[in-house]
């Protein structure tokens, strides 16, 4: 049985319930294991957001030659000294030292950074009797003399900043979905019914050019009605007892008809 208390729903678990329920349980149920990416982001959004942070959580890892009694003796010491930090290769942390400098460069990042009251904020809501829960990378007030509505940022890396791409790109990861539940976190929060998605996209590659963006409330409001949908959906699926057949969320096989793709026609 899920018990959705001790795992509320969020953007990557309602992502992979999209694709099927069966991605869903592979997905809260299989060990988490870290991936070279994923250092990678979270490094650089700790770097970004929470730089004084950066030593408490993380240690860039020494080169030590295991064949050398010594530096065997010196990596126990290391490992032991370091407990409970994340250990991070020098290229690694190189390149997330790279992408940080790259956001810093940026006058216009620098600028909605300066803005943020809050970093790493958590959030969980209910939602139509389903919890729901998340981490937002900041909020901010837009201190303009005229508008000074809270803001949502989210920092990106990604294979390209270019704008064009981008759109594409955000698409394809259903990101439209991520910033509908934040909107909703921030009206369950009583800071706003329609704030803005911010987004700083960095190249994770060099020369790690960086672009900025503003949903718009097409995007959002869209991503608002697709995150409603899935609660739906989800609901649908819980009532009948969680079943998992092929792609199907109602219980049953199905036989799909096999067309021609549109494109032929």
């Amino acid at each position: 049985m899920i018990d959705l208390n001790q795992r509320p729903l969020s953007f990557s678990s309602l992502s992979q319930f999209d694709i099927s329920p069966i991605h869903y349980i592979k997905y809260i149920t299989q060990v988490k294991e870290q991936t070279p990416q994923m250092l990678l982001g979270s490094l650089v959004h700790c770097m970004i957001l929470e730089p004084d942070e950066v030593d408490n959580e993380y240690v860039l890892a020494p080169k030590f030659d295991m064949r050398k009694k010594e530096d065997k003796e010196a990596k126990a010491k290391f490992e032991q000294d370091n407990e409970g930090k994340k250990v991070v290769d020098p290229e690694t942390w190189d390149t997330a030292m790279n992408i940080s400098s790259a956001v810093y460069d940026s006058p216009m990042a620098v600028n909605i950074l300066s803005k943020l009251d809050a970093r790493e904020c958590h959030f969980r809501f209910e939602h139509e009797g389903l919890p729901v829960n998340g981490y937002i990378d900041g909020i901010g007030k837009q201190n303009d003399t005229q508008n000074n509505t809270p803001f949502v940022l989210e920092i990106k890396t990604s294979i390209t900043a270019n704008p064009s791409d981008v759109i594409k790109d955000f698409y394809n990861k259903k990101y439209h979905i991520q910033a509908g539940i934040y909107r909703t976190a921030m009206e369950r929060m009583g800071l706003s019914d329609n704030c803005p998605v911010v987004y700083i996209v960095v190249e994770n590659k060099a020369p790690h050019i960086v672009s900025m963006f503003m949903a718009s409330d097409e995007y959002v409001n869209h991503g608002v009605k697709e995150f409603n949908r899935l609660i739906d959906e989800f609901k649908e699926w819980k009532s009948i007892g969680f079943p998992t057949v092929g792609y199907s969320k109602s219980g049953s096989e199905e036989l799909y008809e096999l067309s021609l793709p549109g494109w032929v026609k």
